[in-house]
């Protein structure tokens, strides 16, 4: 194996560096990016809001190319549903089953 010349510090783990010492392509991960509102109260003006992200989520994901997803998280919602993950937090919750 190459022996790597260290001229800065940077995390290194094996397999970063190909033999010859050029760092080998990272697989991406096709993910959205998630805008998450937490809400106490919704109060008059927050649809009108939560249209306004919904909004932006999609023209920045036609400018980009990049998924863009906006979630509301009620805080009734969050205590019924009492989610252990982030995905949990953002699912569906049937509000009547919940309760």
């Amino acid at each position: 194996m190459a022996k790597i010349e260290i001229t800065k510090t940077e995390p290194v783990w094996p397999g970063k560096y190909k033999e010859d010492g050029t760092r080998k392509e990272v697989p991406r991960v096709s993910l959205p990016f998630q805008v998450i509102k937490t809400k106490g109260r919704v109060w008059e003006g927050t649809e009108a809001k939560d249209a306004a992200i919904r909004d932006w989520c999609q023209r920045i994901t036609e400018q980009t190319g990049q998924q863009w997803e906006f979630a509301r998280v009620n805080q009734r919602t969050f205590q019924a549903s009492k989610p252990r993950t982030l995905a949990e937090v953002v699912r569906p919750v049937d509000l009547e089953k919940a309760l």
